[in-house]
């Protein structure tokens, strides 16, 4: 390859090392797994919904914390700190709500049947099999 070219073999094998690494720099990060909702989480995500359809919410299990998500607020999702008490959290600082109780209730067959995030109630929408 070097045959009757002006380059030398270190100028040469130097461009190539620095090509090399410019391209793994510019490698996206690895990506980690989603850590697993834990057990006793899973029974509060799903949507919820205001009086008149007037909110649609989702709860989600992002980064590790109990979220909720508008799909047509991007900025608005709060996310939830557990209390000692089962179903109840605080919302974390930077939304509107910071600092509110958020309290789930359960229908007397253990199903989430709402949620009061602040002075707000939301219903639980169930799935509805086939």
């Amino acid at each position: 390859m070097l045959v009757n070219t002006l380059a030398s073999a270190g100028e040469l094998s130097m461009r190539l090392a620095a090509i090399g690494r410019d391209a793994v720099a510019a490698l996206p990060a690895a990506i980690a797994p989603p850590q697993p909702t834990p057990e006793g989480y899973r029974a509060l995500l799903g949507y919820y919904g205001g009086d008149n359809f007037s909110q649609l919410v989702r709860l989600e299990w992002r980064d590790g914390r109990l979220t909720f998500v508008d799909p047509t607020m991007a900025s608005w999702r709060p996310t939830l700190t557990a209390t000692e008490q089962p179903d109840a959290f605080v919302v974390d600082p930077y939304v509107r709500e910071a600092g509110e109780p958020c309290v789930f209730h359960r229908r007397a067959d253990g199903r989430v049947d709402s949620v009061a995030l602040g002075p707000t109630v939301l219903r639980r929408f169930d799935a509805v099999d086939d």
